[in-house]
């Protein structure tokens, strides 16, 4: 276990974690080159002034959120459903991570949780997020900062998130494809695209 661990003003060709957790940690001012997170549980960490470059953020756990669109209707069935997904073994922790000013450049982020987690003002280049759970999650601008939003985010399942601080024209680059969307706060003036999931109230 590795808790507690602070890394400021730092260069890694290659950074490699697997198994293990990461709690209560800092990471400032530093560059990734590539690498992975496998398998690692990160919990009340914070990254600031991040660059992860051909990196892979990987879980254990995959979502086909097509049986649960297919359940849309069946409330009984949906809860089924929705339950097993929330108790899933093997998803990657995030929770209540603080992400500010990060940039994601050609990263794969897999089965991970990012219970009332934040990302502020992030940078996404090329970036694809599958099967990943963002309950109580926040996405915030900061007006110093001009953020891209090129990321695709494919059967994962929003719960309560909080879009509302960015314009229309910036959820407008997201890509989502068949998720769930719960009780989510978009900006006003922005419909989701066709194929982008299924709203439930």
């Amino acid at each position: 276990m590795l808790h507690e661990v602070h890394v400021e003003d730092t260069t890694f060709d290659t950074l490699l974690i697997e198994y293990t957790s990461l709690k209560y940690s800092g990471f400032r001012s530093i560059q990734v080159d590539e690498g992975a997170f496998r398998f690692v549980d990160v919990e009340a960490a914070s990254f600031i002034s991040v660059v992860f470059n051909n990196f892979d953020f990987t879980g254990g756990y995959l979502l086909w959120t097509s049986e649960l669109t297919n359940s849309a209707k069946d409330p009984e069935q949906r809860s089924r459903v929705l339950h097993r997904f929330l108790n899933a073994v093997g998803r990657d922790n995030y929770r209540e991570t603080h992400l500010d000013t990060v940039t994601f450049n050609r990263v794969r982020m897999r089965s991970l949780d990012f219970t009332m987690s934040t990302f502020q003002a992030p940078t996404f280049e090329a970036t694809v997020i599958s099967s990943s759970l963002f309950e109580d999650t926040r996405f915030l601008n900061h007006d110093a900062v001009a953020s891209n939003w090129d990321v695709q985010i494919d059967q994962s399942y929003f719960k309560r998130t909080d879009f509302s601080d960015l314009t229309p024209e910036q959820m407008r680059q997201i890509v989502f494809i068949d998720c769930i969307f719960e009780d989510v706060t978009f900006p006003e003036g922005f419909k989701l695209q066709e194929g982008a999931g299924v709203v439930l109230q």
